[in-house]
């Protein structure tokens, strides 16, 4: 059995990692900064990756409860769930 995940799906996820990594490297790179002048004070690396990425896991995570709640609710019913072409779109 073979996995395949949609590139658009991969560049979201590589999009997300990117945004914690950057963070976390800037975090990094103040730490230096700040270490070179004698100051005590640190940044956590980690707390900043993971305030990089809260963005996008935020993003995405409330249509995808309020979808799942809608359904477990009885609100809404999956197959009533219609995916917007792009020509309903233009």
């Amino acid at each position: 059995m073979e996995i395949f995940i949609k590139p658009v799906i991969l560049l979201k996820l590589m999009d997300i990692f990117s945004h914690g990594l950057w963070a976390g490297v800037a975090a990094k790179a103040i730490n230096n900064k700040l270490e070179k002048k004698g100051n005590q004070l640190r940044l956590n690396v980690w707390l900043a990756g993971f305030w990089g990425v809260f963005p996008d896991i935020f993003a995405s995570a409330v249509p995808f409860v309020w979808l799942g709640l809608s359904v477990f609710l009885g609100i809404s019913h999956p197959s009533r769930i219609e995916a917007i072409s792009k020509r309903e779109i233009s």
